[in-house]
């Protein structure tokens, strides 16, 4: 399948029936309407099933560096971060707040969250 979620399943011969688990691996930060998406999933998911997202945060110690140093002038790691003049740039970041409050927007329960180490 090619294209963004949800428009990419429509048609194509995709199974019409409910997903137990929809997993987005670093891929939501590169969706132009993340509510839409976030419906979607809803309204694709199972009773009982499970929506995974694994993302870049925004509470990462590279991160705030990158944005500390865009503020006195320096951008290039920060554009770099945002995946800037890239074909598919970054289009928003989340933490573990405001991740957990779309989810419920949408009829979603965060369930869990953790970070995955980056730096050793």
């Amino acid at each position: 399948m090619r294209g963004f979620f949800p428009d990419c399943l429509a048609g194509g011969g995709v199974d019409a029936r409910p997903y137990d688990l929809i997993v987005f691996n670093d891929v939501f930060e590169h969706l132009p309407d993340v509510n839409q998406a976030m419906a979607a999933c809803r309204a694709r998911l199972a009773p009982g099933g499970r929506l995974d997202i694994n993302l870049p945060a925004s509470s990462g110690a590279l991160y705030r560096l990158s944005r500390r140093l865009f503020r006195i002038g320096r951008p290039g790691s920060f554009e770099r971060l945002w995946q800037k003049d890239f074909p598919s740039p970054h289009l928003s970041y989340f933490n573990s707040v405001n991740l957990a409050r779309l989810a419920p927007r949408h009829g979603l329960k965060p369930r869990q969250s953790f970070r995955l180490p980056s730096l050793p």
